[in-house]
């Protein structure tokens, strides 16, 4: 598990990059920056809260790659655009794809496990793909590529980590941001910086219900606001149409790689009412299942269920 990692900071400070976030993003950042840099760059990596404590970290499904002998980066850009919409960013589609199986492999080469049946990896299939090539580990997959680049940050010296900071604001100089202003137990720093990097991950906690965890509250758009940069799409919020909400009110996610090994939504008759709505069914992108679940629910005033009887296995 987790080592204590905990730097308090109490004075202002310099370094090379600043990242801040402490998911997957940020810390793959810290590493591929140390790796390609001079041991020398100094790396500070801010986390919110705990490293421990992120979206990144609850991820169950796993990572989706064009990596099986079945398919190819070019079926992985055809699902992603039709999921999309086609309203997509096409370079950033075609980096994701293309890309991906390198960037598995790095994660494979940083400790990664991913789970195999025999010396093949055990793709599964997930809503909006055409094909089974999303990898994973069980149902904690971030969980445990956070354990794993966290082992490979503790030893790159020149990455300081430290916990339980609050960006309060970036530091702006003729555009470019070289710094930031945070609070750590009560005491307010500056670090300045000659690179900054924004891994600040979701906002989910804008909504009533959501799977994200209580710290994805949107900091990072609000700090990139108020520094001047331009938000784009902002209606596109990551969330997941099949999530259980106890009678408390809180919601946790119910994994797509249900659906995928053949789980089915139902409505309060029993009826597979995703057939009429897509020719994928239960696999169709999430905006169309969350669309169809609000639509049913408010025709038959009764609960939607995820039946799992159909699974295979």
């Amino acid at each position: 598990m987790y080592k204590d990692i905990n730097k308090d900071i109490n004075k202002d400070i310099s370094c090379d990059l600043l990242i801040i976030g402490s998911g997957i993003a940020g810390l793959s950042a810290a590493l591929y920056y140390s790796q390609h840099e001079t041991q020398d760059k100094k790396i500070v990596l801010l986390s919110k809260s705990s490293i421990s404590e992120s979206n990144s970290h609850y991820a169950q499904g796993g990572i989706a790659a064009a990596l099986s002998e079945l398919d190819s980066p070019a079926k992985h850009i055809e699902d992603t655009l039709n999921a999309g919409a086609y309203h997509n960013n096409n370079e950033a589609v075609n980096i994701l794809c293309t890309e991906g199986p390198e960037r598995i492999t790095d994660l494979i080469n940083w400790g990664v496990e991913f789970k195999k049946n025999g010396k093949n990896y055990d793709f599964v299939l997930e809503g909006a793909h055409s094909q089974a090539r999303v990898l994973h580990y069980k149902d904690y997959t971030g969980k445990k590529i956070i354990e794993a680049l966290y082992e490979q940050i503790m030893s790159h010296k020149n990455i300081i980590c430290l916990e339980h900071c609050f960006t309060k604001e970036l530091l702006i100089s003729e555009g470019q941001c070289v710094g930031a202003k945070i609070i750590q137990n009560k005491q307010c720093s500056t670090i300045y910086a000659a690179n900054a990097i924004l891994a600040t991950g979701g906002a989910g906690q804008l909504f009533p219900y959501t799977s994200n965890p209580k710290i994805a509250t949107g900091d990072g758009y609000v700090l990139a606001h108020n520094a001047g940069a331009k938000l784009q799409d902002l209606e596109f919020i990551q969330f997941h149409p099949t999530s259980f909400i106890t009678k408390e009110g809180n919601a946790f996610l119910i994994s797509e790689a249900l659906r995928g090994a053949g789980a089915e939504i139902l409505n309060s008759h029993g009826e597979a009412f995703m057939k009429k709505i897509s020719t994928k069914g239960d696999l169709a992108s999430r905006d169309l299942i969350a669309k169809a679940i609000y639509e049913e629910k408010l025709k038959t005033k009764a609960a939607i269920y995820l039946s799992c009887l159909p699974m295979k296995g």
